[in-house]
């Protein structure tokens, strides 16, 4: 009987175990919570800059990567060739063409002595405005027969920023500065960025911080006014109903290619996202051209007591002869360094012109140069740069020490800090001389000073690894993907701005201040008043008396 019982009781056993297990199974089942988003259909939509292009293009092959997202973009002709250069067998993407940019210049010349504010509205606002109208048009009429589930719009591109917002279309903002639109509002101890004023210069001026936080506003709110205006009017003849001007617009996550630590930093709301620099790993699949190979063998010819400084001053702006002799001059202050210049035919042909003294032996000038390749070459000891935010990144993940030129706009605050953070020297154009530049590189390559810079340089690219790069970016837009992003939209956002900057209890207590101050003020006058209508009543008192 007990032999019988045996077999059966272990089958009792395995059945309770079975179902048991099975009921947890379901249990955790339900519990289970998705952790990557379905494949999406997503929108990049770029600014006609090739640094900003680049950037959004890293952050779709990653995105297309972790998820399998279908990613679109928005390109005028004219970048079409560098997203088809850019992509891989792996990674194709889709493409709107918002026509050619035709008349619309995207190079301007740096006029001497103009300030930064004045360049950007010269040249940076009108050119944000020219590309308005075709932009919308293209995609109002796209997203007409298409459905995308986010957008991903450069911070410049305000014809998207207005159909995504009109079309109750989700958008990511990609900002390569984390102060667009901000300028007015962020503490009087940070640097505008509108010149070369660093952190630690903005402490020590009264003065300094008084002009940003009185003189620079109205001065940006004069010069904007126009352009705003010219904004209002495209928006009305195109029928767009916006509430707001697009850099002012604070609702929408930013991801900035950058690490907070390369950032003047200050307290920022859950919207900002530092997600390190976003460059590609290599790009060592391109082939080599002509150039490429005459560039390799100039710097292989570099002998161990000589190295090589890069010059490169990005494709946006122009500058002078001058400026371009000056440069080169320094070959005569400096006698172990070569020059490798990225300069237009035309240009060099008047330097070697105006210098023929200077050999090909001391100087290489090629129409363009592969930064990120050359520069981790070991000939390379100095580059010599216009301060982009992709440029930058490029010499940080290399390790070169920088000499940075700004021309306009976000140039200016990241060669600020260049020098704050001893990442390298920053150097103004208007005053720019051979003597300055010669000065700033025997300081760079001074055995202990370069030490230094080499160390700062190798902790802002662990710093900017450990940020994550174009897949934290792609990990992020995946979640709001899968989540949305409301709950990163600050309270203060959805208040008037008079409750929201607590205007209401800072008028309460000037008036409180004002009327025990007032009340003061007049219990002194009555008191005074009354000693002395006492001491002149007695007075009287005795000159009748007499």
């Amino acid at each position: 009987m007990s032999n019988r019982l045996v077999p059966l009781l272990y089958i009792i056993i395995i059945i309770v175990v079975t179902v048991g297990g099975n009921g947890n199974g379901m249990t955790a089942a339900r519990n289970t919570i998705h952790t990557r988003a379905s494949p999406s259909k997503v929108l990049f939509v770029a600014f006609p800059l090739y640094s900003h292009l680049i950037s959004l293009i890293s952050v779709a092959k990653q995105l297309q990567n972790i998820s399998h997202h279908h990613c679109t973009f928005a390109l005028f002709d004219e970048q079409i060739e560098v997203l088809k250069s850019k992509s891989s067998f792996d990674n194709q993407f889709n493409i709107i063409s918002c026509g050619s940019l035709n008349d619309i210049k995207t190079q301007h010349h740096i006029v001497e002595y103009e300030s930064n504010l004045q360049f950007l509205i010269r040249f940076t606002l009108p050119l944000v405005l020219s590309i308005y109208e075709p932009m919308y048009k293209c995609l109002r009429q796209h997203v007409q027969t298409n459905h995308y589930d986010l957008f991903i719009i450069d911070v410049l591109s305000f014809a998207a920023h207005d159909l995504a917002y009109e079309s109750n279309i989700s958008y990511v903002i990609h900002s390569c500065n984390s102060h667009i639109g901000e300028e007015i509002n962020v503490p009087t101890w940070i640097p505008n960025g509108l010149d070369l004023t660093t952190l630690t210069e903005m402490h020590q001026s009264y003065w300094t911080r008084f002009h940003k936080k009185i003189i620079i506003p109205l001065q940006i709110m004069y010069h904007l006014k126009s352009h705003m205006d010219d904004l209002a009017n495209i928006r009305r003849r195109l029928n767009v109903n916006v509430p707001f001007f697009p850099l002012f617009n604070r609702n929408n996550p930013i991801i900035i290619p950058n690490p907070v630590a390369f950032e003047f930093r200050r307290s920022y709301i859950p919207i900002y996202h530092f997600v390190g620099f976003v460059i590609e790993p290599s790009n060592s699949h391109l082939e080599l051209t002509n150039d490429d190979y005459d560039i390799d063998m100039w710097l292989n010819q570099t002998e161990n007591d000589k190295f090589v400084m890069l010059v490169a001053l990005g494709s946006v702006t122009t500058v002078s002869q001058r400026i371009w002799n000056e440069i080169i001059q320094t070959i005569h202050l400096v006698k172990n360094m070569r020059l490798l210049l990225a300069i237009n035919d035309k240009s060099i042909k008047n330097i070697l012109q105006s210098n023929p003294n200077i050999t090909s032996d001391r100087l290489l000038a090629k129409n363009w140069i592969n930064q990120q390749r050359i520069l981790n070459h070991k000939a390379i000891r100095i580059f010599f740069n216009h301060g982009g935010l992709h440029t930058l990144a490029e010499s940080i993940h290399a390790h070169i020490p920088m000499i940075v030129m700004p021309s306009f706009g976000d140039q200016y605050i990241n060669a600020a800090k260049v020098q704050e953070y001893q990442l390298g020297l920053a150097i103004h154009r208007d005053t720019i001389t051979s003597l300055e530049i010669a000065q700033k590189i025997h300081y760079i390559i001074d055995p202990i000073n370069y030490s230094t810079i080499l160390k700062q340089l190798t902790k802002m690219h662990q710093l900017s690894e450990l940020s994550g790069g174009a897949s934290r970016a792609a990990v992020l837009i995946d979640n709001w993907l899968l989540t949305g992003y409301e709950h990163l939209v600050t309270y203060d956002n959805r208040l008037s701005y008079f409750i929201a900057s607590g205007l209401d209890i800072q008028l309460t207590w000037i008036l409180i201040t004002l009327t025990l101050t007032s009340l003061f003020l007049f219990l002194l006058w009555s008191i005074c008043r009354y000693v002395c209508g006492g001491k002149e009543t007695s007075a009287d008192v005795k000159a009748k008396q007499f």
